[in-house]
């Protein structure tokens, strides 16, 4: 083990951008909240909002060489790096990537890696005959990692034994979880980075009850409290890599603060460090690791891909806010994939609003897909308003956004207002019509049928005709075309 390097050649300005603001301004604060002083917290939070846009431009800079022009209009096949099913993935979100945002999520993007959210081993285990409610998923969402949690390996093993019976890519452990819930009362989550022997016999405990082929992963974070040195997490890694099969970490790049902040401070208050990242690829070359935390766009997946050799990129709360700025160019930027090249977000709507239906329709079926009269356990249909909630971010960035929000909700209370059926709509009204129709009736046309890059070229030309009014005095007369005018907002 050696202590925390210079960063290399190559990742010098990162690097360096980020210990400055690690080292310097965060250290002070960190000091400030760890003193019990009142209103830390207050004063902490507000400066990691001040600081967070400005700390993530030199990302940005970095990353101005994977060029998204030429790659989603020029790139084939097989001019593009061949990439693992990791490459890129959305990470598991509590109360946001169920069932239905997985649905959207697969609309979008074929080749995304998608994560379950957090199933805890006890509710499998004390209930695995009702085991179906957390692990049913169809077919179409693969490739799908469950993500565990617990504590204790014989439970685990039971819990593993019960989710062998689906057709998972991978089971993941969350060691990274910051909620009181999981890591105080739990004793899981990121509390169990305290205990990498305890980790590694986790992972075994699921390897020796999980089919061979399905590998086993572990999601966590840089440290916790004040066990967050370079040293700490080398540590975690080397123990729980040399005591298990594991050879794939997915490390959000922040430590976790328990016992203080929320999971939503959590992610925003300890400042990212990718640079430890990066070490810990260079130290373990013959381990996989996934970057999370903070990224937003998807030069920043190339980047860490192709100049850092990252084996994966997660991305969060970017895709659930913004699913077709992200998800919808993920196949052919990052994958090289076309399949989905011509996908428009009115067939987004249409594929979406017939999975609606076929959940909601009288002879109801079960998550999975199984017929109630054949199915060994069927499940209440879903909320209307926990079935829409996916399609909120569609739109994200299109002028009147917010008026789609209003006639989703609008047409969810109506369908509950049914004096038929409280729960599903009657007659001829189909969810795959509907939101086509409430869609035309807010945004304009070029918003439903353009593609990822189409859009993306006319936002390019928005910003050249922007930089080019900026650099010249106004012409009279001067105009932009109807396309790249339709996107400035």
């Amino acid at each position: 083990m050696r202590a925390l390097r210079a960063p290399r050649a190559g990742t010098g300005f990162v690097a360096a951008h980020i210990h400055w603001s690690t080292e310097g301004k965060w250290s002070r604060s960190l000091t400030r909240w760890a003193s019990g002083r009142s209103g830390c917290v207050r004063f902490f939070q507000g400066r990691a909002r001040r600081q967070r846009r400005p700390a993530s431009r030199p990302f940005h800079v970095a990353a101005q060489h994977c060029d998204l022009r030429s790659t989603h209009s020029e790139t084939s096949d097989d001019s593009m790096p061949s990439r693992s099913m990791d490459a890129f993935a959305v990470a598991p979100m509590m109360d946001v990537t169920d069932h239905h945002f997985r649905t959207m999520a697969r609309i979008l993007s074929g080749r995304a890696l998608l994560y379950t959210e957090m199933v805890v081993d006890a509710t499998l285990k004390y209930n695995p005959h009702g085991a179906e409610r957390w692990l049913a998923f169809d077919a179409t969402q693969s490739p799908l990692v469950l993500q565990l949690g617990g504590s204790d390996p014989d439970t685990m093993a039971a819990a593993a034994a019960i989710a062998a019976q689906y057709p998972y890519s991978a089971i993941n452990i969350n060691c990274g979880c910051p909620s009181d819930k999981v890591a105080g009362s739990g004793c899981f989550g990121a509390a169990l980075m305290r205990d990498a022997s305890r980790v590694a016999a986790l992972c075994n405990a699921i390897r020796g009850h999980s089919p061979p082929q399905v590998p086993v992963t572990v999601k966590c974070r840089l440290g916790v409290n004040d066990s967050d040195s370079y040293e700490f997490v080398h540590q975690f890694v080397d123990t729980v890599s040399r005591q298990s099969e594991v050879r794939h970490f997915i490390i959000h790049a922040r430590k976790a603060v328990l016992g203080g902040l929320s999971p939503a401070q959590n992610r925003i208050v300890p400042p990212l460090m990718y640079e430890r990242v990066l070490a810990l690829r260079d130290d373990f070359p013959h381990l996989q690791f996934s970057l999370n935390g903070g990224l937003q766009e998807l030069n920043d997946v190339l980047h860490y891909l192709d100049a850092e050799r990252l084996h994966g990129v997660m991305l969060g709360r970017a895709v659930m806010y913004r699913p077709w700025d992200l998800l919808a160019g993920v196949d052919e930027v990052v994958y090289g994939d076309r399949s989905r090249v011509q996908l428009i977000r009115r067939q987004a709507l249409e594929q979406y609003g017939a999975y609606m239906d076929r959940l909601l329709q009288p002879s109801s079926v079960t998550i999975r897909g199984d017929a109630v009269a054949t199915a060994p356990n069927t499940t209440v249909p879903p909320s209307l308003h926990l079935l829409t909630r996916p399609l909120h971010g569609l739109f994200w960035g299109v002028p009147r956004v917010k008026t789609w929000h209003r006639y989703l909700d609008a047409a969810v209370q109506q369908c509950k207002s049914s004096a038929s059926s409280p729960s599903a709509p009657t007659g001829d009204f189909e969810w795959r019509r509907e939101l086509v129709r409430i869609a035309e009736q807010v945004f304009e046309p070029v918003h439903l049928d353009t593609t990822w890059c189409q859009q993306q070229a006319q936002r390019r030309e928005v910003e050249a005709q922007r930089q080019s009014l900026k650099a010249q005095p106004p012409v009279a007369g001067a105009s932009v075309s109807p396309a790249a005018a339709a996107f400035q907002a």
